[in-house]
């Protein structure tokens, strides 16, 4: 299966929920991996394998600060060859020629900020990064914004950040794909198909 798995991991040294990622990965076979909030400074290869499923991958790390945040991806390296790797605090953008195609992509993990008044900036600057390439993107992770109250797990809701986040996927040219499997900490979905 060509699937992408995105986890807010919420630690990626603690054992219950490494465990529970690597049945995520071993069960689906992705290939690419969003992990968000690892909560780590710097991972060695070695513990990065010991998560993947197979001996061809690369990955990306974007670090935690004092422990918050942090971001990992991790790649099949016989499906995409990587051109370029643009890692910033809020977000690792790999981008290649996936084996099978003939067109640049770019597959961006996020983990947006947390707080709703550094939320406007942070979608500003993502925005202005994606209209800075002309390539086929795949974006994912935990944008820490919502597109319908539904989805909001708490008592308060601002409808400016809804807007914001509704016509940042709008201006960015996003399709919001419904996830597969799994719930809203961790998911996989099929890589789009174009005809």
């Amino acid at each position: 299966m060509n699937a992408i798995c995105s986890w807010n991991i919420r630690g990626i040294r603690k054992l219950e929920k490494k465990r529970a990622l690597k049945q995520c990965i071993l069960k689906n076979k992705p290939k690419m991996l969003f992990v968000q909030e690892t909560k780590v400074e710097e991972l060695s290869k070695g513990e990065v394998k010991n998560l993947w499923h197979g001996t061809q991958f690369e990955f990306s790390l974007s670090p935690a600060v004092r422990s918050a945040g942090g971001l990992l991806s991790v790649w099949d390296s016989n499906w995409i060859n990587v051109s370029d790797i643009v890692v910033k605090q809020r977000f690792i953008a790999v981008f290649g020629f996936l084996s099978s195609e003939g067109e640049e992509f770019g597959f961006v993990n996020v983990y947006g900020a947390s707080v709703d008044s550094e939320k406007p900036a942070y979608i500003e600057e993502l925005l202005a990064f994606l209209k800075s390439r002309r390539v086929i993107w795949v974006v994912g992770g935990d944008f820490n914004l919502f597109l319908d109250t539904d989805e909001k797990m708490g008592l308060t809701v601002n409808y400016n950040l809804i807007s914001l986040f509704r016509d940042f996927i709008s201006e960015a040219g996003l399709v919001d794909i419904q996830l597969i499997g799994g719930n809203i900490h961790g998911e996989t979905i099929e890589t789009p198909r174009r005809s």
